[in-house]
């Protein structure tokens, strides 16, 4: 019989200098783009000047990570001046990009890159305790920095928004109700 490992997707932080390297290890999705989101934040908060997202174990990622990646780069040009950088970038992960027309958003580096320094992981909790209102907000505010790329994705995304916007207003109508869902 043959064994199946569960594939593990980890998020892990390095730093060298004034440089955090952040390590996207199996799939960039939903569930850890929210923990990426928050700790590349405190990164920012910390002033590091530069993050550099390594891409090399990054099996894909979903359209909501990527919108993550998108917000965290524009918060970078317009607070330090520069974008995130990508390195080791495999050609799945390089055709999402494209197809999203997202390369430019980034500074692509198509150099092998390796970084000699520990790296740690962040741990992620079951999303099932999670609110429900604040899982929508992240995935609509993600979806909409992607559609302000390109008029491709607006075109893309729009029955996503509108059915993210949809299901906030019917959540938040719920709360009103007292009914927590």
């Amino acid at each position: 019989m043959v064994s199946m490992k569960k594939q593990v997707d980890k998020i892990q932080f390095g730093w060298i200098g004034s440089q955090a390297i952040i390590r996207v290890i199996g799939t960039g999705n939903f569930r850890n783009s929210r923990y990426l989101k928050e700790a590349a934040y405190e990164l920012l908060r910390e002033r590091y000047k530069d993050i550099i997202i390594d891409l090399a174990e990054c099996t894909s990622m979903d359209s909501t990570f990527l919108g993550v990646l998108i917000g965290l780069t524009l918060k970078m040009k317009k607070d330090i001046g520069r974008p995130i950088s990508l390195v080791n970038i495999n050609k799945t992960v390089y055709d999402v990009l494209k197809t999203l027309g997202t390369l430019n958003a980034f500074d692509v580096n198509d150099q092998p890159a390796s970084f000699d320094t520990p790296f740690e992981s962040i741990e992620f909790s079951a999303d099932e305790s999670d609110e429900a209102i604040s899982k929508i907000k992240h995935v609509l505010e993600a979806h909409e920095n992607l559609m302000a790329l390109n008029d491709e994705n607006k075109e893309r995304f729009k029955f996503v928004k509108q059915a993210l916007e949809d299901d906030l207003k019917n959540k938040l109508k719920q709360q009103e109700k007292g009914n927590p869902s």
